[in-house]
């Protein structure tokens, strides 16, 4: 449990740290985007290959379409060489997003109460 709240907070702090570094830059307007709809960030399973982000699009929220032609956009090499866990973090005024992620790998040595500390953000 204690490593489990060491990890939240490290997750909260590095959130935190995003946008209040961000915050102190100069504001920017978002552009509209040339094809408007969601995206999602996601890992596709528990094996090494599989542990890594990926990305998918949909312009209605329930029929998607794998983005990098079904490859993942951010592959670890460092670490426990594992991303997972992701979230989507949005600027406050909306012209940026991060994305935040564990490296963690399970079943590549680690295991969630001996997993990495760090962050891929």
């Amino acid at each position: 449990m204690r490593a489990l709240n060491s990890r939240l907070a490290a997750l909260v702090a590095a959130v935190a740290l995003c946008l209040v570094s961000h915050s102190l830059a100069a504001p920017q307007r978002a552009v509209a985007a040339a094809e408007p709809g969601y995206l999602m960030v996601h890992f596709t399973g528990d094996s090494a290959i599989d542990q890594q982000l990926h990305l998918a699009h949909s312009s209605d929220g329930l029929h998607w379409t794998d983005l990098n032609s079904g490859a993942p956009a951010l592959r670890s090499t460092i670490g426990t060489k594992g991303v997972r866990d992701p979230a989507l973090v949005r600027s406050p005024d909306g012209s940026r997003y991060w994305i935040v992620a564990t490296d963690l790998c399970i079943r590549c040595g680690s295991t969630y109460t001996n997993g990495s500390p760090s962050l891929a953000v």
